[in-house]
């Protein structure tokens, strides 16, 4: 059912004590130090435009100064092959450095446009810099596979959690172990929030994965650690410590590789739909046919949100492919509940 085999691994990898510990990570991150550091002297000597910090106003015009001299595309490049040497397999190389400048990656979000775009993603403490310490190595692809986005954070979602204890109490007369699992959950903090609301809803521990495009991510999760946001950390691992034990996988929403046909009795899917991450048609239906092939007769997609109104025709569009394809769909556009 589920790959314990990645689950061992995302347990007992510990990036934040690997730093310093493989002559070539030091090697590639020398040779980026260098050759950033260089065009960076060249940016200073010739751009005549403003060093970026945080509330500058990035321009056509400026974002054309910083490509000339700092292409994005290359620093991102350079990033992904010191994280191919870092990190413990290159699956794990965030995906934000795996697509061209401002192309789209499957079910993540445009690659950056600019070095300024793409810094204004990072914590201040790495934001505005082209050059790192190995130090630096476990927040910096932490913050780039976990960048700031709204609806993967707890209690955002009171209505969804007083439904999603509904649901659990019904399905705890079904005579086997409940199972729950969290579609695009993030580092973590709404899968082990739910865990809780569904373990107090039937008096028992349910069976809980939570899964995630990013590897790191997942890691995050799995370990409670955040390298780049100490600050949330401590209310991740009060969750996590509250709540029965959560498998994390990585893995694509639009094709999961679990064998759990028809034996999911709920499943939680918040942040996601019709928001910058997943609104192509195909990528809908194809989230819509993946529930349904795990969901126990019975069972109930939720799907939840905090986007702004430019992205209710999108959620709305899914709710209407639901529809057509024979789901029951009740809610408004901001908090849906979904049954085949």
């Amino acid at each position: 059912m589920v790959n314990r085999t990645h689950t061992m691994q995302l347990c007992q990898c510990d990036l934040t004590a690997s730093a310093g510990r493989d002559a070539a990570v030091a090697a590639i991150l020398d040779g980026h130090n260098r050759r950033w550091g260089a065009r960076l002297d060249g940016f200073r000597a010739y751009a005549g435009a403003p060093w970026w910090s945080p509330g500058l106003i990035v321009t056509p015009e400026l974002r054309g100064r910083y490509e000339c001299w700092l292409p994005v595309a290359e620093f991102c490049a350079d990033l992904a092959r010191l994280g191919r040497a870092f990190l413990p397999a290159p699956s794990w190389v965030p995906r934000r450095l795996r697509s061209g400048a401002g192309e789209p990656s499957a079910g993540s979000s445009a690659a950056p446009l600019s070095l300024p775009d793409l810094w204004a993603r990072l914590p201040t403490c790495l934001a505005a810099r082209v050059a790192f310490g190995e130090a630096d190595l476990p927040a910096l692809f932490a913050a780039l596979a976990d960048p700031p986005r709204f609806g993967t954070d707890s209690a955002r979602y009171e209505a969804q959690r007083a439904a999603l204890a509904a649901l659990c109490r019904g399905a705890a007369g079904r005579g086997r172990r409940l199972t729950l699992v969290d579609l695009a959950c993030g580092v973590g903090l709404g899968t082990y929030e739910a865990a809780v609301t569904a373990a107090a809803a039937i008096g028992a521990p349910p069976r809980v994965l939570g899964l995630t495009l990013e590897p790191l991510e997942a890691w995050m999760a799995s370990r409670c650690c955040l390298p780049h946001d100490p600050g949330r950390e401590p209310r991740l691992r009060r969750l996590a410590a509250q709540a029965p034990p959560v498998d994390f996988l990585a893995a694509d929403v639009r094709h999961l590789p679990l064998a759990l046909a028809n034996a999911v009795d709920v499943i939680l899917c918040n942040g996601l739909v019709g928001g910058d991450h997943l609104r192509r048609q195909d990528d809908l239906a194809a989230v819509l046919r993946e529930a349904r092939r795990l969901l126990v007769p019975g069972g109930a997609l939720l799907v939840a949100n905090r986007f702004h109104d430019g992205c209710r025709a999108a959620v709305e569009r899914f709710a209407d492919l639901a529809r057509s394809a024979g789901w029951h769909v009740d809610g408004t556009w901001h908090d849906l509940r979904l049954t085949p």
